[in-house]
């Protein structure tokens, strides 16, 4: 017989799991949607700098959209690749330019960890 606690468990594990989601979705539209029109006006010289950062974004948004089928695997692609682009923006920009590290990075973060917190077994499971 279920206890209640494990109910209760398993459902904020599925609101952390879709909140994820919500997060990770939106996130992967608005950059994806911005790599989209970058791409296509952008100027034929590409920067070292503006390479990585697409590709970091890319890898972010593969993340959301393999976290939709593999929880575990795509949160820690979500939250490797944030981190990492963390470590890049704050080189390239600064640390004066805190807010374009947070605008750039946490919902992504946000997404993986809410991922991950979802992903945990409750105890007598």
């Amino acid at each position: 017989m279920p206890n209640n606690f494990t109910k209760k468990t398993a459902l904020t594990q599925n609101i952390f799991n879709l909140l994820g989601k919500i997060i990770g979705a939106l996130a992967a539209i608005f950059w994806g949607a911005t790599l989209l029109v970058q791409a296509i006006s952008a100027e034929k010289d590409l920067s070292l700098a503006k390479f990585l950062l697409t590709t970091l974004m890319v890898l972010n948004i593969t993340g959301v959209i393999i976290s939709w089928k593999n929880a575990r695997s795509g949160s820690l692609t979500i939250i490797i690749s944030g981190l990492i682009l963390i470590i890049f923006t704050w080189l390239t920009i600064g640390l004066n330019e805190a807010l374009s590290i947070f605008i750039l990075t946490f919902p992504f973060l946000i997404a993986g960890i809410l991922f991950l917190i979802g992903l945990k077994k409750p105890k007598g499971k």
